[in-house]
């Protein structure tokens, strides 16, 4: 996706009524965290409200992240949320070398996209000459992160077969595949 387009989806799916939040190069790392942090809020705690005597018209505001006042009372998110929860993490990378942040980013994804231009350990060198990764590379940053899937896009055009180097990178990491157009997984939250 170019810049552009990303931010239009997330227009989109805003007015569709998804939380969801573009994260583009111009945020810094600590506030994407704090981004990603607040699009999976604490669960809503009826019982809370309740014995906070809130008002029930208030809610769904509340648990949207809204302040709330009538009658010179204040009501808070957190008077009625739990701790915040588990999202979905997606990482994708591509068009670099391998480096510690991307493992970081990526740590604990419930799926890691990450570019393998190349699956023949011979283009190593081609590999770093271009600026791209070799598929044993993206595995090395798998391992380190650990997200539930990996899986390797953006190929060389001279990589016909990327499923052939497969047994090998899941010596290194287990959880990897190869990627191609249309291919889609369904990503759940965990179970509160």
């Amino acid at each position: 996706l170019t810049k552009k387009m990303a931010e239009d989806l997330t227009e989109y799916l805003t007015t569709a009524g998804v939380r969801v939040r573009y994260l583009h190069s111009d945020i810094a790392t600590i506030e994407r965290a704090e981004i990603i942090h607040d699009l999976r809020a604490g669960k809503f705690d009826v019982e809370r409200a309740k014995a906070a005597d809130i008002p029930m018209k208030f809610w769904s505001k509340l648990q949207k992240g809204e302040i709330m006042e009538e009658g010179g009372r204040i009501f808070h998110p957190e008077d009625v949320l739990g701790p915040a929860r588990k999202g979905i993490k997606v990482t994708y990378c591509t068009d670099t070398r391998p480096a510690e942040i991307i493992a970081k980013q990526a740590e604990n994804a419930d799926l890691f996209i990450c570019e393998g231009m190349y699956g023949e350990p011979e283009k190593a060198k081609k590999a770093v000459e271009y600026k791209h990764m070799t598929f044993e590379e993206a595995a090395k940053l798998a391992k380190k992160a650990k997200p539930n899937q990996m899986w390797l896009t953006h190929y060389s055009p001279s990589l016909v077969r990327p499923e052939e180097y497969m047994d090998e990178i899941r010596k290194i990491y287990p959880d990897i595949y190869p990627g191609k157009d249309g291919k889609t997984v369904e990503l759940d939250f965990e179970d509160d």
